[in-house]
């Protein structure tokens, strides 16, 4: 076991066995954190880690979740794999809330954040709502989108 993710090795006499190990990272801002799942997205096999730090695991594919975003991941050998991340803004005063929603807007992907702050997200489309307003943005990789009254 590398952080919860297996591999088989077969131990045979006079020999050395080798597992070799890959990495994972998320690069974002590093104020936000990062978890990583079997390929299924069941199985949590790695717990809080902040943007911008790498995990060792073996390879294979896993789901890596930032603020309940996902994303499938592979791990090779001997090598870093990177998950780019983007950013959301939500302008405003700071004094009202959003949530982040799925592209659909039915799956709650990110509780209370106050307006005027930023969340890390994975590429892709979400729907923040503010109040009663709705907004459809779309998160690019290593961006800041915003969005806002």
């Amino acid at each position: 076991l590398v952080n919860n993710s297996r591999q088989r090795v077969e131990v045979k006499p006079g020999l050395q066995a080798v597992a070799p190990a890959g990495s994972l990272m998320v690069s974002g801002t590093g104020a936000e954190g990062y978890y990583v799942y079997d390929e299924a997205g069941k199985e949590q096999l790695v717990g809080y880690r902040r943007t911008n730090s790498a995990t060792e695991l073996f390879p294979g594919i896993y789901t890596v979740l930032v603020n309940n975003s996902r994303q499938r991941v592979e791990v090779k050998p001997g090598l870093q794999a990177v998950a780019p991340a983007g950013s959301l803004m939500v302008s405003g005063t700071g004094a009202e809330g959003y949530y982040v929603y799925d592209e659909a807007g039915k799956e709650q992907l990110v509780g209370y954040r106050r307006t005027n702050s930023a969340t890390e997200l994975f590429p892709g489309t979400y729907v923040v709502k503010v109040g009663e307003r709705s907004f459809t943005v779309s998160v690019k990789v290593s961006e800041q989108a915003t969005v806002g009254p």
